[in-house]
């Protein structure tokens, strides 16, 4: 007659408990930030190696990417695009950190080796909430225009999502 209380007891703990979890533990880390990331205009980067024969040209559009591979003005191919835009947070403490936003190639299993808030574009950041919502405040920092303040408003974070506007993007890892 115990067993079921008890039982009943440690769900009850472990469903709320979930809820108290800091949004600062669940936002840490790599997301797919690629959905975020709109083109107005049409990009192309091109990448030549000394060992390939050909050139490669990639052109990212709001309409979708394409990966050319080009030699003496011709097209012989085409690749699949497997570079995602990535959005990663570390924290300083339980509201405040660096956001690094980079590139990342999925099809290469290399491990990414240098630390992204050293190398890569990073903005402050802090967490905040009122009755209005939770909010990302980002700090762009100084630019020509003076100091800019962004603020993103989320909807909830979860271990594996996070939902910022209409949009969910994931976790990477």
């Amino acid at each position: 007659m115990t067993q079921i209380p008890i039982t009943l007891s440690c769900l009850l703990i472990i469903v709320f408990s979930n809820n108290q979890i800091p949004d600062s533990t669940r936002l840490q880390g790599k997301w797919d930030a690629s959905v975020l990331i709109s083109y107005p205009r049409d990009t192309v980067q091109i990448e030549s190696n000394l060992d390939w024969y050909y050139d490669k040209i990639t052109i990212k559009t709001d309409s979708g990417f394409v990966t050319l591979l080009v030699e003496n003005d011709s097209i012989i191919g085409t690749e699949k695009f497997s570079v995602i835009n990535v959005a990663e947070f570390h924290f300083d403490d339980t509201s405040h950190g660096i956001i690094s936003f980079y590139d990342l190639d999925i099809s290469n299993d290399q491990v990414r080796e240098e630390d992204p808030r050293f190398t890569d574009q990073n903005f402050s950041f802090s967490l905040y909430e009122n009755e209005n919502g939770k909010f990302i405040l980002l700090d762009n920092h100084f630019n020509q225009f003076g100091r800019a303040i962004d603020t993103v408003e989320y909807e909830f974070i979860t271990n594996e999502k996070l939902k910022i506007y209409d949009k969910t993007i994931s976790r990477l890892e």
